[in-house]
């Protein structure tokens, strides 16, 4: 079809569109769902090769329709408020165990080890923490943080390893409560501590 002017063209598309808006919806989401590989291909290769054109593009775009967007993101958090606080829950969740593995594969390399406790030689991860030699755990805590912050300093190096070592949690709150790792507490000091916290 030929059409007399561009703002013809553009006027007839935009009409098609909205009489097959449901139909043209569909057939783009099969496309999609049966060439997601090639689709995810060319995109990555049309972005290495324009990734400034890109960036430029996206810039003026934003930098154009602030309130726009702003708008937009208000009212998509407020009718998607739970699934965006699952999805952030689960998110923390996953990456953070992600994390504190990858910095104590990054502690156990510098020292040359496994990760595993360095005391009883516990391998089960998810009792395994970090230790510090010095027992200045609170006060490095203050200065590089705690969680993922932390975990993120050790990964990056911007955090040493050199004072840390991997502990089981056993391991690292009894020295901490009572100074004396578990295999280092006779049997009349675990007497003494059973009266204490009140048991027999």
């Amino acid at each position: 079809m030929s059409y007399k002017s561009k703002v013809d063209e553009k006027e007839h598309k935009k009409v098609y569109y909205q009489l097959h808006k449901e139909e043209i919806k569909e057939k783009s989401r099969k496309y999609r769902a049966a060439h997601a590989e090639q689709i995810k291909e060319t995109r990555k290769f049309y972005y290495q090769k324009n990734k400034e054109k890109v960036k430029k593009n996206v810039k003026k775009y934003t930098d154009g329709h602030k309130t726009a967007i702003q708008i937009y993101n208000n009212n998509y958090r407020e009718t998607h408020m739970k699934t965006l606080r699952e999805y952030k829950k689960n998110w923390s969740a996953n990456n953070n165990k992600y994390l504190k593995i990858r910095a104590m594969e990054m502690i156990a390399n510098f020292h040359g080890s496994k990760i595993k406790c360095w005391r009883c030689g516990e391998l089960r991860i998810w009792v395994l923490t970090i230790g510090h030699l010095n027992g200045d755990g609170t006060k490095d805590r203050k200065i590089n943080g705690r969680g993922m912050t932390y975990y993120k300093k050790i990964i990056s190096g911007k955090r040493s390893c050199e004072d840390l070592q991997i502990e089981c949690v056993n391991c690292n709150c009894c020295l901490q409560w009572y100074g004396k790792y578990p295999d280092e507490i006779n049997e009349e000091d675990w007497n003494l501590v059973n009266k204490q916290i009140g048991g027999e």
